[in-house]
């Protein structure tokens, strides 16, 4: 196979492209072009299907191209930035390497003529088990004079090779009054030394016996305000950025394992309300052929009529 495209056939306007991507003899996916007028994929592959470079084009909204080249051998990835017409300038290099137990990755961020500079200038991640079946990946963000501007942390729990949880790592700041003190990456740097801290879930996954996707549930966290309920009391009032508590996708699945239907659900958090239209399942349905590809898909995202989407394939 050498290209897929995904056309929409829209009543007055024709056909429309929503998805194109191109494939080299292994099957790599090696050019993805996005509907109107993004940016476009452009990877490259070795002998091993190894990904060896990556180029997003420049598009009118966002005239920046961006060149990654990664070594497999050496561990070492560096990207490139071009701006408009200029030359291609280094914006950042980093090296991963094993330290103990201990992933390790190191980048360093150039300043870019014409863009505006970002505040860390090196990013270290470290990911690492803390036993059991779940790993712990930190991202530490130092600016020029190597002081941490930027922390966060994440877990991830997988059980044979899938991954069942991930979500963030919180860590409670102690409170000299009623208010807390302004979130410092520093300070919570600080903390996360002394502490385990509470692992909050973004997203919960199901498989079924052959360790097929079947649900994935997306967790919308309430956060907490830096303000009091009341005046003059010591407690914070809890509040969401948004009245959603979750997004639950589910797969319908053909006896070969190919998905015969998605189906995507919100749930509303206690107390709120939105437009019942929101709340109606959006699903897609999929159709093959008796070669086992994708012939067609249609949704139901449009509020009066069903999206139908053809699937046209060429060869090599």
């Amino acid at each position: 196979m050498r290209t897929v495209t995904v056309v929409r056939q829209i009543d007055g306007f024709g056909p429309d492209t929503s998805e194109h991507f191109e494939l080299d003899r292994r099957g790599n996916k090696i050019r993805i072009d996005q509907a109107h007028g993004g940016q476009s994929r452009l990877q490259r592959f070795d002998k091993h299907s190894r990904q060896v470079e990556l180029v997003l084009t420049a598009v009118p909204s966002f005239p920046v191209s961006t060149r990654i080249v990664y070594d497999a051998q050496t561990k070492v990835n560096t990207s490139y930035l071009t701006v408009q017409n200029s030359a291609p300038v280094l914006w950042q290099q980093a090296q991963e390497y094993r330290r103990g137990d201990t992933t390790v990755t190191e980048a360093i961020f150039n300043p870019i003529p014409g863009l505006k500079a970002n505040e860390t200038h090196r990013l270290l991640s470290l990911m690492y088990p803390t036993g059991g079946d779940t790993l712990r990946l930190e991202s530490i963000g130092y600016n020029q004079s190597d002081e941490p501007v930027d922390f966060s942390a994440i877990y991830i729990i997988s059980r044979h090779g899938k991954t069942i949880e991930n979500g963030h790592i919180n860590y409670s700041q102690p409170q000299a009054g009623a208010l807390a003190k302004p979130v410092v990456p520093a300070a919570v740097l600080r903390l996360s030394r002394q502490q385990r801290g509470r692992c909050i879930p973004d997203t919960r996954n199901e498989y079924d016996q052959r360790g097929q996707l079947i649900q994935s549930i997306s967790l919308f966290e309430p956060r907490r305000a830096e303000r009091q309920a009341q005046p003059g009391a010591g407690s914070l009032m809890t509040v969401s950025d948004s009245p959603f508590s979750s997004f639950t996708t589910r797969y319908t699945r053909l006896p070969d394992g190919r998905v015969k239907r998605q189906e995507q659900l919100l749930q509303v958090q206690p107390g709120k309300t939105v437009d019942e239209r929101l709340l109606r399942p959006i699903y897609t349905e999929y159709e093959y052929g008796a070669n086992g590809l994708l012939l067609r898909k249609t949704d139901n995202r449009s509020y009066n009529q069903l999206n139908v989407y053809e699937v046209k394939y060429t060869y090599y």
